[in-house]
């Protein structure tokens, strides 16, 4: 049974809030680090990848607590180009900090999940990967 969208949300801004508060590192390689960016800017991202989900009717409710049936492709398709320019914005309103190269290729395994987990094979989604570096 795959994940649900929220937990793979969820587990990929986990990851991002610990690169941004550097809990990762060890008190002596703190002297000198700056945070990336502010931390307070996951709760935005997270609400982005959420509405998506939501949008995409594949959300988990107390209503609806199982796998949803299967998307159409080109409606998915058609959310992420929205999903895409929202979180250029976001990018963008943080100095293009919080997705950076190296995220790009995790948002892209997240949207890939998302994806599946929706029933849309990855392969027939014309935009994607949408998230590359320029």
């Amino acid at each position: 049974m795959s994940t649900t969208p929220e937990a793979q949300i969820d587990a990929w801004i986990s990851s991002l809030e610990e690169f941004a508060t550097g809990t990762y590192l060890k008190p002596e390689e703190r002297t000198f680090w700056e945070p990336p960016f502010a931390v307070e800017a996951l709760e935005q991202l997270r609400e982005i990848l959420m509405g998506f989900v939501r949008e995409q009717g594949l959300a988990q409710t107390p209503e609806k607590p199982t796998k949803p049936q299967s998307l159409d492709a080109e409606a998915f398709d058609a959310g992420l180009k929205d999903l895409e320019r929202s979180l250029l914005e976001f990018n963008s309103q943080h100095f293009d900090a919080v997705i950076e190269p190296e995220e790009h290729e995790e948002l892209n395994q997240l949207i890939a999940q998302i994806a599946r987990y929706g029933g849309v094979e990855v392969a027939h989604l014309d935009a994607f990967p949408l998230f590359e570096e320029e």
